[in-house]
């Protein structure tokens, strides 16, 4: 599609996402859509498989990954993880990640 001016219209209506954002793990969760993320340099590595919504998400490391995981993707054997992703997405709150970032600034 190229650069859309509203993308969450396509991503509302998709049958998968492939995403490696940060932030748009979340946004794609709490819109209860399948997520595949690709991981290929270590930072991605590193905030991808520690992320918290990790459990639910397929995560890919190359692109022979990406194919074969978007091929034999099928959404019925990801259902209770897509729910569950965005039941954790839906908790988290600005509030509740101020909190965080105290205590992890009080910890310090």
């Amino acid at each position: 599609m190229g650069m859309v001016k509203n993308p969450w219209r396509y991503v509302a209506e998709s049958d998968l996402v492939i995403t490696s954002s940060y932030l748009c793990l979340l946004e794609v969760a709490a819109l209860s859509r399948p997520i595949i993320s690709i991981a290929t340099n270590p930072l991605k590595r590193d905030y991808i498989f520690t992320h918290p919504l990790a459990p639910f998400i397929t995560i890919v490391t190359s692109s022979q990954e990406l194919l074969d995981a978007v091929q034999s993707f099928d959404i019925s054997q990801h259902r209770s993880k897509i729910r569950a992703a965005q039941s954790w997405t839906l908790k988290q709150t600005p509030q509740k990640l101020a909190d965080l970032y105290e205590k992890l600034w009080k910890d310090v």
